[in-house]
């Protein structure tokens, strides 16, 4: 851990700053890396995604620990009937990755999570899947939706 010590002995550092009382403060801790078997996007290019480097040319729900298909092509069209797939990964929160540009959905078409108490981040697919990367790495319960306009199931 990185320390900031009294070196003026008047409890701050050289800038006034005013330490912990034991003399020293943790800035930053480093943590071990914890993702070995987790499911992190390595790559994206138009059309799909890269996963542990197999690539999905599909609309999927990426968990840490499982990928499921999702016959989602437009976040226009999404209806109650696509969620319960969603809801049933039990995540804290859901990135919805709409494709090449950023659209919101209706209110209307996030109820069905909403209601489940399920936060929702909506961005592009590219910004969805470095922050579900992050995400990932903090070992937070989150579930990627990655639409994409063509289904192969």
């Amino acid at each position: 851990m990185a320390k900031v010590r009294d070196r003026t002995g008047d409890g701050t550092d050289v800038n006034g700053v005013l330490l912990a009382s034991s003399k020293e403060q943790t800035i930053m801790q480093f943590l071990k890396d914890n993702t070995a078997g987790v499911n992190l996007v390595t790559g994206l290019d138009r059309d799909a995604v890269r996963i542990n480097d197999e690539v999905y040319a599909h609309s999927l729900l990426l968990c840490a620990d499982r990928i499921i298909a999702w016959p989602v092509t437009d976040v226009q069209a999404l209806t109650d009937t696509d969620w319960p797939p969603l809801i049933a990964t039990e995540p804290e929160i859901v990135i919805l990755g709409t494709g090449h540009s950023l659209v919101f959905p209706e209110p209307h078409q996030m109820r069905p999570a909403l209601e489940n108490s399920v936060g929702i981040e909506v961005m592009d697919t590219r910004a969805a899947c470095r922050t579900y990367n992050l995400l990932v790495h903090e070992g937070r319960r989150v579930t990627a939706a990655l639409i994409f306009n063509q289904v192969t199931l």
